[in-house]
């Protein structure tokens, strides 16, 4: 990571105004969990270039972060309204970000027990394997032992 901040940095030295290496900068910050810095560098591409979306989707992606999500919820359908307004079909994606972003998050804040201390089985268990046949055959194949 310090490589890649230092290339995005060496990029913003012979071109200040590149917009793309400043989200690149941003985006490697997030990555180092400087995510207040971050966030001010999305808000200058914004201020820079108003018309570019990628500033606008990555402060709702940053805003998702369990870090700032209480603290910036207010600001993400403004965020999502900008998003909408520039490029529709960016903005139906966004759309669908932000619904994943309260689902994991809202779901993660209720005091819900997971599934295998209620007794349920786990999402990845399976009681029986699947299955297996092979192309041009009737036979099944063997697994574990059992036919199935």
């Amino acid at each position: 990571l310090d490589k890649a901040l230092a290339l995005a940095e060496e990029a913003l030295a012979l071109e200040p105004e590149h917009t793309p290496s400043i989200v690149q900068k941003a985006d490697v910050l997030v990555e180092k969990g400087a995510l207040v810095e971050a966030e001010n560098l999305y808000r200058l591409v914004n201020r820079k270039r108003p018309g570019y979306t990628q500033g606008y989707t990555r402060l709702i992606d940053l805003f998702g972060k369990p870090d700032f999500f209480e603290k910036k919820e207010t600001e993400l359908n403004s965020l999502l309204e900008t998003v909408l307004q520039l490029d529709s079909q960016t903005g139906f994606l966004s759309h669908t970000d932000l619904g994943s972003i309260y689902q994991q998050l809202l779901f993660k804040s209720k005091s819900r027990p997971s599934r295998s201390r209620r007794g349920l089985p786990g999402r990845n268990s399976c009681r029986f394997k699947p299955r297996l046949f092979f192309p041009g055959s009737s036979k099944r194949h063997k697994t574990s032992g059992r036919h199935f």
